[in-house]
């Protein structure tokens, strides 16, 4: 398995978070402090509970999706408040 790092894909989020919906949009590379390829988006102003209500999905230059919807959970706990979510591609 290698890990190929790219900068610049579509990273869409949506779903919904304590009922309300939630949609996101950046570009992968928006914040290095993450890797080259890091990226983030704020969620909500406070932790939040959520089981498999919210989705991600990595999209390249031209909008074709490169995963599915890959589904995760968030936690009501400040030493869980940050989900890491890394896409890897497979040769």
């Amino acid at each position: 398995m290698r890990t190929i790092t790219t900068s610049y894909q579509t990273v869409q989020l949506g779903g919904t978070l304590n009922g309300q919906a939630v949609t996101g949009l950046v570009l992968s590379g928006n914040n290095p402090a993450y890797g080259t390829s890091g990226f983030e988006i704020k969620l909500a102003d406070s932790a939040v509970d959520s089981t498999q209500t919210l989705w991600i999905q990595l999209f390249d230059n031209k909008g074709k999706a490169l995963t599915d919807k890959t589904y995760f959970d968030t936690y009501n706990d400040c030493q869980k408040n940050l989900v890491m979510i890394v896409f890897k591609l497979l040769r």
